[in-house]
């Protein structure tokens, strides 16, 4: 996971950066900090988490979100600041946390819920015929399917690739990363699951997937729960 600090002044950026790897220990994570907005909004990277500042020269850290926000819609920005007052405003911009810099335990709290919207980003690796093992970000991958004897996996940007794995195989690695059987020959991400039907469940552009009539009520609880789990982060 790739983590932003945008902060002028390396006293804060310091303390936060050591609360953030604290709190990730030995998890592989890379963290960046940009002393200006302006750098920031430079970077060809691609940030998931962002903790902003919004007292930056030039320009202060909303209207940094604001346009960082146009290309990267899905990044969750935590702002800090000296002044609370300010609060509101963080709330108008949708950032996900407001956190006093005078209470920088609060951090911990704020990559709790976090990780929870942010796990849709964590890589896994994909067997695959002729192309070996493959790392993949979860939130890329729509579906797996049983066809032909082979198991194709079918990716957000519509290509397909066979992969090495059954079903089951893959289904045993990949349940607790939020995917779910809908029959005995498909393995759905529930991140992209959009309606739950008796007999299909819907994703992307509207496509359905056929859902077996005895794991109807299973589907549907998990896939809600699912949902409820990160609208709560």
């Amino acid at each position: 996971m790739n983590i932003a600090i945008v902060e002028d002044e390396k006293i804060w950026s310091d303390k936060i950066e050591k609360y953030v790897r604290k709190y990730f220990g030995k998890t592989d994570i890379q963290i960046k900090v940009f002393s200006t907005g302006e750098k920031f909004l430079q970077t060809t990277k691609e940030y998931q988490l962002v903790f902003m500042d919004i007292e930056l020269p030039n320009r202060d850290g909303f209207s940094i979100l604001q346009e960082y926000r146009i290309k990267h819609a899905d990044a969750l920005f935590i702002i800090l600041t000296t002044h609370i007052e300010l609060s509101r405003q963080g709330y108008k911009v949708e950032a996900f946390r407001y956190i006093d810099k005078f209470h920088m335990d609060e951090i911990e709290e704020a990559l709790d819920s976090a990780m929870l919207r942010l796990e849709k980003y964590q890589i896994v690796e994909i067997p695959m015929p002729l192309l070996s093992v493959q790392k993949i970000q979860c939130y890329d991958i729509v579906y797996f399917e049983v066809y032909d004897h082979d198991v194709l996996m079918h990716l957000r940007n519509g290509e397909t690739y066979r992969c090495s794995e059954t079903l089951q195989e893959l289904s045993k690695r990949m349940t607790d990363k939020g995917f779910i059987l809908t029959n005995r020959s498909y393995l759905v991400n529930l991140e992209h699951i959009r309606k739950v039907e008796k007999d299909k469940v819907y994703i992307l552009g509207n496509q359905s997937l056929p859902l077996s009539r005895r794991k109807f009520s299973d589907v549907r609880k998990i896939h809600f729960e699912w949902k409820m789990r990160r609208a709560n982060g």
